[in-house]
């Protein structure tokens, strides 16, 4: 059905650029976040857009992980990495299967 597949587009367009782009918030005590130490009163942003727009493969992290936690540079962010993003588009993921298959 036409339909049921454009709306698996639609759902996976808006995980991939949310129409809701970040979040703010304020550590209300001192946590560890990711193996980093965040203080009380520390503000935390978060990145909606690039937290849903791409699977953080097990590649991905194993490349740039380590860089990343040690603050190192990245080549090319995930989120703007074009070739991942088209890669990252699979608007089935919304679709039930087909029993009939």
């Amino acid at each position: 059905d036409a339909s049921k597949y454009l709306d698996a587009v639609v759902r996976e367009a808006l995980r991939i650029n949310s129409p809701g782009l970040a979040q703010m918030r304020t550590a209300l005590a001192d946590l560890e976040l990711c193996g980093l130490r965040v203080p009380q009163g520390a503000n935390i942003f978060l990145n909606v857009m690039t937290a849903h727009a791409l699977e953080l493969t097990p590649d991905y992290l194993q490349r740039y992980g380590p860089q990343v936690a040690a603050g190192g540079p990245v080549p090319v962010p995930s989120h703007l990495d074009l070739q991942a993003v088209r890669s990252a588009f699979k608007p089935e993921r919304w679709m039930e299967p087909d029993p009939a298959k």
